[in-house]
């Protein structure tokens, strides 16, 4: 997908009344904030944000995002940046994109488990 837009909340995984994890824009960095993710009282310093610094010669970024269970990808601009952040979810992969209007080329497919 591309993003468009300048900073802003690009999109919210397992979003629900009680958790979600985020991936924004601010600047020149991208970033998944797992403050919000599910089950992160294991450990004092797991709530927080993964973050990476951007080119912001070109006002367009292309991401490539990978999602499952317990693990969030971002690929930034064909691979320039990447993020990975595990998370810990207790409900379902839902989507939720906040600023539609900044979104192209939206792809989305459903991966089959290698355990089945």
């Amino acid at each position: 997908m591309d993003w468009t837009g300048g900073d802003g909340t690009i999109l919210e995984l397992f979003s629900s009344q009680d958790e979600k994890t985020t991936i924004a824009k601010r600047d020149n960095i991208v970033f998944i904030n797992r403050i919000e993710s599910g089950i992160i009282d294991f450990q004092s310093d797991f709530a927080g944000s993964d973050l990476v610094f951007v080119d912001r010669t070109n006002q367009k970024l292309s991401l490539h995002i990978f999602v499952d269970q317990s693990l969030v990808e971002v690929f930034i601009n064909d691979g320039e940046a990447t993020i990975t952040s595990q998370i810990f979810s207790r409900g379902d992969n839902v989507i939720r994109i906040p600023q539609k209007e900044n979104i192209k080329n939206l792809k989305a497919w459903e991966l089959k488990s290698v355990w089945r």
